[in-house]
């Protein structure tokens, strides 16, 4: 009798040791799956593990569940499982199996027992990932007609949890790859845009060099022959096409720096230039800006102990004139302030402009140091470079940025939002100790 007992006892043992050998299996072979072929090897595992000759595995989408997989069973029908938002929480929220039996006057539950016309499963197994349910899988009796007993149950319903969350993750890495390819292709459209807009400056910078060159050619040769005989009126005309004329040539000049942007190399470390004299230079270059806004009050304020730079004087000016003229475009004709500070930071200059004006807002900041970019309505903005709103390519600080960032540099714009002013700071490297300190 004991013998008896014992031999049972072994064969229970062996089989739980099979079938949590199975499970480990089984579980192994999902992540290589994809959703379908997942859904049609649960189904033909759930035949053959537990004798089951009828299953039907179905998958949500959106308010549908759509059937996947279907083992034993003429025609596969229902197709469809319609399931409200009731349901798919009662699933949900509970994910025990449930009895069809019982399902089907339960509530919630009644409608999506009714669905099932030509064959009746003895349980539902609610598939759910992450609090969402994300199928159902269908069980009919086993072959010799009885039910599926407590053990195989559970055993099944821990091959469910390793299904939904196989099924889930997929889904969340297509929903990755879709993502990402959907960024690849933007990220194309948006060089294939770039390359455009490049060809198109290399183009224009082209296209205007000779006739700017004629024109100013011509108006020297009209301004300086006696025998013209212009009037006052005439003369003023000229003189009005001049100074567009050379508005002109700093936009040809601003294209053709843009267009060279990605050829020039990088700042020569061993060149340095005394901030002082850099700054003087940029303040020097901005003085007839500054002239045609005398409502703009100036501020200067520079450390006493500022190292020279390791920079290139010339163009580290350009970038502050550059960032200045924007400062006065966006200061109002009343009250406006401009304030241009420098100190030493560790090994560094910090160089602060910082404006009263219009500000800018926060969704806006990333976008500032790109090309072409502009805040205000094109249609908005006035005809002069140095006016509240004036006209501009938008290029001032991108070439701004271009120039710090070749001399190892960092630029950074700060607002505090609409009307509320901005401040742009370079952070420049101090040139290493023992290297001549020239200015150029």
């Amino acid at each position: 009798m004991a013998d008896s007992r014992t031999r049972r006892r072994t064969t229970r043992l062996q089989k739980r040791a099979y079938d949590a050998f199975t499970l480990s299996e089984f579980t192994s072979q999902l992540d290589e799956l994809g959703i379908s072929e997942l859904a049609n090897f649960f189904a033909v595992t759930i035949c053959g593990q537990f004798a089951v000759p009828q299953v039907q595995i179905f998958l949500r989408d959106a308010a549908v569940l759509t059937l996947t997989a279907c083992k034993g069973i003429e025609g596969c029908e229902p197709q469809t499982l319609k399931i409200s938002k009731p349901v798919h929480d009662e699933l949900a929220n509970n994910k025990s199996v449930r009895r069809f039996e019982k399902a089907k006057t339960h509530p919630v539950l009644a409608q999506l027992a009714g669905a099932f016309t030509d064959w009746k499963p003895s349980l539902m197994f609610p598939m759910v990932h992450k609090s969402s349910l994300v199928g159902l899988c269908a069980v009919g009796r086993r072959m010799d007609g009885r039910p599926l007993g407590d053990y195989q149950i559970n055993l099944l319903s821990a091959m469910v949890s390793h299904v939904s969350l196989a099924i889930g993750n997929s889904r969340v890495l297509e929903k990755v790859r879709e993502t990402t390819q959907i960024i690849k292709e933007m990220d194309r459209e948006k060089q294939a845009m770039r390359d455009q807009r490049e060809d198109f400056v290399r183009l224009a910078c082209h296209e205007l060099n000779t006739p700017l060159t004629v024109i100013n050619l011509s108006l020297n040769m009209l301004l300086d022959d006696e025998g013209a005989n212009l009037s006052d009126y005439q003369k003023n005309l000229v003189e009005q096409i001049r100074e567009n004329s050379a508005r002109l040539a700093e936009i040809h000049r601003d294209l053709i720096t843009f267009a060279k942007r990605n050829v020039t190399p990088r700042h020569d470390a061993t060149v340095t230039s005394v901030l002082k004299e850099v700054v003087d230079r940029a303040l020097e270059k901005s003085q007839p800006l500054f002239a045609e806004r005398p409502d703009i009050e100036l501020q200067v304020a520079l450390s006493d102990d500022l190292p020279a730079v390791a920079a290139d004087g010339e163009s580290l000016a350009r970038a502050l004139v550059n960032i200045l003229q924007n400062a006065i475009k966006y200061t109002p004709e009343t009250g406006g302030k401009i304030r241009l500070e420098a100190s030493r930071k560790d090994d560094s200059v910090i160089c602060n402009v910082t404006d009263n004006g219009i500000g800018i807002e926060s969704k806006y900041i990333e976008n500032v140091f790109e090309p072409f970019f502009e805040v205000i309505d094109t249609r908005k903005r006035s005809s002069s470079k140095t006016r509240f709103l004036g006209a501009g390519l938008g290029l001032g600080l991108t070439i701004a940025r271009d120039i710090v960032e070749k001399h190892g540099g960092k630029i950074r714009l700060k607002s505090k939002g609409k009307n509320k002013g901005t401040t742009v700071s370079l952070m420049i490297p101090a040139a290493p100790e023992g290297i001549n300190r020239n200015s150029h």
